[in-house]
């Protein structure tokens, strides 16, 4: 289990939870981007950790401080139970649970849960920056790519978005499959519509 001092290691108003340290690279990116400066991105190095994680931090001495947390899961194959089980990690650590994703529930502090891609939608944070590169040029590339190892009758991945993700950061000009390092290098088109939703979110959790 991490210690508290990783989770909140100074003082400040806002925290934002994210799985893992891809994550924790992809959303200090995205927060850097939107002009966002008060937002503490916090990985907890893998989704099981949540529930105890969670405890850490409410016990956290710097934790006093924070006005604002939000928690950000990955959907998975089921957003309805992901969301389902964050709130119930949050109960489990005193914390106020919000009653539907993407709203900031009243505190102190006050707190919010974002399932990526959407609150309805199955996937994962890969999903929701596939659908920002759609319109590039290297993306029908992927889909041939792929396409041709059904036709060869190549095993593919079974985390297919994520292997999709891998591919198109090969196209990059530096090649780095992390999509947290992608993101910050600039390889992740924020500036998208798909990404308005969650951006939201940030912003009313930094306010």
């Amino acid at each position: 289990m991490a210690q508290p001092e990783s989770l909140i290691p100074v003082a400040c108003e806002a925290v934002l939870v994210v799985e893992g340290k891809d994550e924790e690279f992809f959303f200090d990116a995205l927060l850097q981007v939107e002009g966002i400066r008060n937002v503490h991105v916090a990985q907890i190095g893998g989704k099981d950790r949540l529930p105890g994680n969670l405890r850490t931090l409410r016990n956290e001495r710097h934790f006093r401080s924070v006005r604002s947390l939000g928690v950000v899961r990955d959907a998975d194959a089921d957003p309805t139970g992901t969301f389902s089980s964050v709130r119930d990690a949050l109960q489990r650590a005193g914390l106020p649970a919000p009653s539907r994703p993407a709203e900031l529930v009243a505190g102190p502090p006050r707190v919010g849960v974002f399932i990526v891609p959407s609150g309805s939608q199955s996937g994962a944070l890969e999903d929701l920056c596939l659908a920002a590169v759609e319109d590039d040029r290297a993306y029908p590339c992927v889909e041939k790519y792929f396409e041709c190892l059904e036709q060869a009758s190549v095993e593919c991945p079974r985390e297919r978005s994520r292997a999709r993700m891998q591919v198109f950061l090969a196209s990059r000009e530096k090649v780095d499959r992390r999509l947290g390092v992608a993101a910050q290098a600039g390889y992740i088109p924020f500036a998208s519509p798909v990404f308005d939703e969650v951006k939201r979110f940030l912003r009313a959790l930094a306010e």
